[in-house]
């Protein structure tokens, strides 16, 4: 009896056994199988999702832009500011599908992600503003400009000059109109760099710019690039270095011909200059241009920053312009629908009329004259755009952007390389 007694229980304990091991097999396959449906679904919804992140780009560009894509597709859209903490991420690469940018040294860090784009999206292009690369896809320019008080155009007896030997001697002549002959609001870092930028590609044209550039990128030290020199554009006998172009301005200072503190100075005190009708010419970028009323923008005529010399041309030079781009980091198809369509004649005139800049599309119509004669100078250079220094060297480093303006800013008030 008892032998039959401890049979029984020694089965029902393997019975038990037994449904124990089921159950944990029973759950291990329905965790794994729920673990391969998330991760299926995950898998898929990055798939079909389609990633837009904008660094860098101003709201009326980005809001013109978000609004054609969201006509074209009606779901599955992410919008995103890209910060910069989001630049050293591992996974930056596949985190979205496509960005708009300026170019710039942005484009530059992240171009091994990048896909190609079909050369037909240049078609109606100049071809000076065209990607010979293919990675990014040219949308809307923007431009550094001189902008010319009239009344004091009439008192220098000149037409716009067309070199920099003139425009000094415009500059001079202007005194006896106004205040300041020039000024800039060079208390703000990227003025100041973009003005340092145009003077040297005028100096040196886009050769000497872009190995100034590259110069800047590998050691941002205004003592360490002083000694650099860069030939003159057209002049392949004579040089120059950045403290030559520095010097022009300190001897502005000394002349009378620039604001005596322009260097710390911001774009409200250009503005209340220009409304004083007490600036000869002011340095700025056509999109500050149109925050001006046109009360008092009407007496002022924009043009394009000298080249150096006579014996100079515009064979040798690009246009200081930051430029806003596309750039497609996945094959989905979407990326070129997108960029078919921003380019398209009808969108590029909606995108110039909206943001009052220079469209890239060779055959549409511009917002008017300042933004129709953007890309007329963008397309008469032979390198077309080029990037400040601040999106060419600086654009990723804010803190380094602020320290090489601040050294430019001690030589100026100083004469002291630090």
């Amino acid at each position: 009896m008892s032998n039959t007694k401890n049979s029984n229980s020694n089965s029902s304990k393997s019975v038990n056994s037994k449904k124990g091991i089921l159950i944990i097999v029973g759950c291990a396959v329905v965790f794994v199988a729920v673990a391969i449906v998330t991760i299926f679904l995950a898998l898929n919804r990055k798939k079909n999702t389609f990633d837009v992140g904008f660094y860098q780009v101003p709201e009326n560009i980005s809001t013109f832009i978000e609004k054609r894509i969201s006509q074209l597709y009606t779901e599955k859209l992410t919008f995103s500011q890209i910060e910069d903490s989001e630049l050293t991420e591992k996974k930056f690469g596949t985190k979205y599908d496509i960005i708009f940018c300026p170019n710039g040294s942005f484009v530059e860090s992240v171009s091994k992600y990048t896909k190609r784009n079909s050369p037909s999206l240049y078609s109606n292009m100049p071809r000076a503003i065209t990607d010979k690369t293919q990675i990014t896809v040219p949308l809307i320019l923007d431009y550094y400009e001189f902008a010319y008080y009239r009344p004091s155009r009439a008192s220098a007896v000149s037409d716009i000059p067309q070199t920099m030997d003139v425009f000094e001697s415009y500059l001079d002549k202007s005194k006896k109109a106004v205040f300041t002959p020039f000024f800039c609001a060079g208390g703000d870092d990227k003025t100041l760099l973009a003005l340092v930028s145009v003077f040297v590609e005028s100096y040196g044209g886009s050769s000497a710019y872009n190995d100034f550039v590259q110069l800047v990128q590998k050691e941002a030290k205004l003592k360490s690039v002083s000694k650099k020199k860069f030939q003159f554009a057209g002049e392949n006998s004579k040089s120059f270095t950045i403290i030559d172009i520095l010097d022009i301005f300190r001897g502005w200072k000394d002349k009378e011909m620039v604001h005596p503190d322009w260097y710390s100075a911001n774009f409200n005190d250009v503005k209340a200059f220009m409304e004083e009708k007490q600036i000869g010419v002011a340095f700025m970028p056509l999109s500050l241009h149109r925050t001006i009323s046109y009360k008092v923008i009407r007496d002022f005529e924009s043009d394009r920053i000298p080249i150096y010399s006579a014996k100079d041309n515009y064979n040798n030079h690009g246009l200081i312009a930051p430029e806003y781009v596309g750039i497609k980091f996945s094959n989905d198809a979407r990326c070129d629908e997108i960029f078919a369509d921003l380019v398209e004649e009808n969108a590029q005139t909606n995108f110039s009329d909206q943001t009052k800049l220079a469209p890239i599309n060779s055959r549409c119509a511009a917002f008017d004259r300042q933004s129709d004669d953007a890309r007329f100078f963008a397309a008469a250079c032979k390198d077309g755009p080029i990037p400040p220094l601040y999106n060419a060297a600086f654009q990723t480093n804010e803190k380094a952007l602020h320290e090489f303006a601040e050294q430019i800013r001690l030589y100026l008030r100083l004469g002291v390389l630090e």
